[in-house]
C-alpha cells in the first residue's frame, strides 16, 4: 500500500493580505524540509488572520501530510486526528477520505475504516483508491466475495498490474477457502475446510496457537488485543491461496497462514511454524516498520527456541555462501526463488538475533522494537539499547561468530 501526497498550493500575493501571505510563505518552506508542526501553527495563524479559501485548502493539505508522516512512523492515532482535520478543511479531496481510511486499517479499527471509505466511496464514485481500501478492508476481514467485487469495480476504473495482483490474490483465496468454517477461542479465530478430521483437529491446532502466544508474547513483552485469524489449509491448498514459492512452510500477511496434510506427523513441526508466523504478528503490532532482518531473525529464534543458532550460518559460510549486509536486504523475503539465498538469508538474520540476544539481553531486543515502534530509525534505536549502529554491530557480528 503506497501513500498519498498533496503538495501545497501555491498562493500568490494579494493586496491587504500582507501577513496571511507571508505565513503562507513560511509555512511552504518549513514543509519542504519536513517541519510539519511548525508548517501546520504558521497556516492555523494565517487562517485567523484573515487568510482566503486558498491558505484554508493549504492547511487542509498541511495536515494531511503531517497525517501521512505520522502514518509512515506508525502513530496513527496522530494521523486520524489529522485526516479529520483536513476533511473538515476541505471535505471535497477524495485522497483527505481515502488517507483517513487507511489510517483506520493500519490502526485495525476496521469498524471506523469501513464508516469512512463507505461514505468516501458515495461521495466519490470514481476514485480508484477509495475501491483499493475497500478491497483491502474486506479482504482483511475475510469478506473475499467483497474483496473480489471491489478489486474488479478498481480494475474498471484504473486498471494497473497492482489491482490485477490483488484482485487474482482475493480470487485464489476465495477459491480456495471460500467455504471455511470457523473455530474461535479468545486470541484466535481458526479457519479450516469444513470436515470431520479437521473439527476433530481444532482443539489441538487451538492449543499449539496458544502455546506459541505464552512463549513470544511473554518474552517480547507485548499481547496483541485482537484476535488472530489463521487459516489451516492442506499443502496443495496452501500453494494455490498464497501463490507461496515451495520453500514457504507458513506465512503471515495479516493472517497466519498453515499448510498441514498429517497432523500426527506434523505436530512438532507445525509447533515451530507456529511460533514462527505469531512472531511476526506480534512484531506487526509492536514495531510495523521492523526491518526483514529482525524480523526474521527474531522469528527464527523462537522456531527453533535458540538451538544452535549459529552453527547453520558458520557451516555455510564455510562452503563459500556469503551472507549479504543487513542494511541491504529487501523488504520481504517472500519473492526470492532461490531457496539456498533464502537459506543464506534466514541462517544469517537467526545467528545475528542470537548474537544481540545473547551480548545485550532480551531486554535489549524489546527496547530496539518498542523505538522502531516510536518511530526511531534503526541505527537510532541500535545505539540506544546496543551502544553502536547496525553496521558497527555487524562487523562485530561478523568477527566474532564466521570468523
Amino acid at each position: 500500500m503506497s501513500l498519498f501526497l498533496l503538495l501545497l498550493l501555491a498562493l500568490a500575493p494579494a493586496e491587504g493580505a500582507a501577513t496571511p501571505f507571508r505565513l503562507n510563505e513560511q509555512a511552504l518552506a518549513l514543509l519542504e524540509r519536513g517541519e510539519y508542526d511548525q508548517a501546520v501553527a504558521l497556516l492555523e495563524q494565517a487562517v485567523k488572520a484573515g487568510g482566503d479559501a486558498v491558505i484554508v485548502k493549504n492547511l487542509a493539505v498541511a495536515q494531511n501530510n503531517r497525517g501521512l508522516f505520522h502514518l509512515r512512523e506508525a502513530r496513527f492515532g496522530a494521523a486520524v486526528v489529522d485526516f479529520e482535520a483536513a476533511i473538515r478543511g476541505a471535505g471535497d479531496v477524495p485522497l483527505f477520505w481515502v488517507n483517513l481510511g487507511y489510517a483506520h486499517l493500519l490502526a485495525r479499527d476496521f469498524a471506523r475504516a469501513e464508516v469512512v471509505l463507505r461514505d468516501a466511496r458515495t461521495r466519490f464514485p470514481e476514485e480508484p483508491k477509495v475501491y483499493d481500501f475497500l478491497g483491502f478492508l474486506h479482504y482483511s476481514k475475510d469478506e473475499l466475495a467483497s474483496a473480489v467485487e471491489a478489486f474488479e469495480a478498481r480494475l474498471e476504473l484504473a486498471p494497473d498490474d497492482w489491482a490485477l495482483e490483488q484482485l487474482e490474490r482475493a480470487r485464489r483465496e476465495f477459491a480456495v477457502s471460500g467455504d471455511f468454517v470457523d473455530r474461535s477461542c479468545n486470541d484466535f479465530t481458526l479457519k479450516f475446510m469444513e470436515t470431520a478430521a479437521n473439527h476433530a483437529l481444532a482443539d489441538r491446532v487451538l492449543g499449539i496457537l496458544d502455546d506459541a502466544r505464552a512463549r513470544v508474547g511473554s518474552d517480547l513483552g507485548h499481547f496483541p488485543r485482537e484476535r488472530t485469524t489463521v487459516l489451516l489449509y492442506s499443502a496443495a491448498d496452501f500453494r494455490k491461496a498464497t501463490g507461496a514459492h515451495s520453500w514457504v512452510g507458513g506465512l503471515y500477511d495479516g493472517k497466519i497462514r498453515l499448510p498441514l496434510n498429517d497432523f500426527e506427523r506434523q505436530q512438532e513441526s507445525l509447533g515451530r511454524t507456529a511460533r514462527h508466523e505469531y512472531t511476526h504478528r506480534v512484531i506487526a503490532d509492536l514495531a510495523p516498520s521492523c526491518p526483514i532482518w529482525l524480523n526474521e531473525g527474531i522469528a527464527e529464534w523462537f522456531e527453533e527456541g535458540g538451538r544452535d543458532s549459529h552453527r547453520q550460518i558458520r557451516l555455510l559460510a564455510a562452503s563459500g555462501h556469503e551472507a549479504q549486509s543487513f542494511a541491504s536486504l529487501p523488504k520481504s523475503l517472500a519473492a526470492q526463488e532461490d531457496a539456498v539465498v533464502v537459506q543464506v538469508q534466514y541462517a544469517a538474520a537467526r545467528s545475528f538475533v542470537a548474537f544481540l540476544r545473547e551480548r545485550f539481553g532480551l531486554g535489549a531486543l524489546r527496547s530496539l522494537l518498542q523505538g522502531l515502534g516510536r518511530g526511531d530509525d534503526v541505527d537510532a534505536s541500535l545505539r540506544r539499547c546496543c551502544g553502536s549502529d547496525l553496521e558497527e554491530l555487524e562487523a562485530l557480528w561478523r568477527r566474532e561468530i564466521l570468523r
